[in-house]
């Protein structure tokens, strides 16, 4: 399985915590700082990690596990109030809120599976052919692996890929 292969880069960070990464990235920017504290299995591999990402003032906590069973949620908090996303950052339908005092939810499950928009956004940036938006989400992209990369480093996690020298 390449979740928890060494060779193929597997881990519950690349795997699971990787869309809270996406998400925290998206919303914030890149971080000051990160740590990875991982549990390790018999091969190296992160069975799960709680990542910080530190942004001077707050510090961002994204929690991913192959090795346990939780209930997936993420939950956003803030001086002015809080966003509950029912479900994983990738997967999640409907969401709650409340701001200032005033709640309310939301709610799309016009399709059976969540790919739907992002397929139609690709469709739709080559059709218009939008470079600008491409751009952007390769750059976000590579910022989310940047991060991860630091994460995994910060936990001592070694690919095979490190251990070669490539000129």
């Amino acid at each position: 399985m390449p979740a928890f292969s060494r060779e193929l880069r597997g881990g519950a960070l690349y795997d699971i915590n990787i869309y809270n990464l996406h998400l925290v990235i998206g919303l914030y920017g890149m971080p000051n700082k990160v740590s990875y504290w991982a549990n390790t299995g018999f091969n190296g591999i992160d069975t799960s990690g709680v990542a910080i990402l530190d942004y001077g003032d707050w510090k961002a906590v994204c929690i991913g596990a192959k090795d346990a069973r939780n209930s997936a949620e993420t939950i956003l908090t803030g001086q002015n109030g809080i966003l509950k996303l029912n479900g994983p950052p990738n997967l999640f339908t409907s969401f709650q809120y409340e701001i200032d005092g005033k709640k309310g939810e939301y709610s799309d499950t016009t399709f059976s599976t969540h790919m739907v928009y992002e397929f139609r956004e690709f469709e739709r940036m080559y059709r218009e052919d939008d470079w600008e938006t491409i751009v952007k989400c390769m750059n976000h992209t590579l910022s989310v692996m940047r991060v991860a990369e630091a994460l995994r480093k910060d936990a001592g996690i070694v690919f095979p890929c490190d251990e070669k020298e490539f000129v």
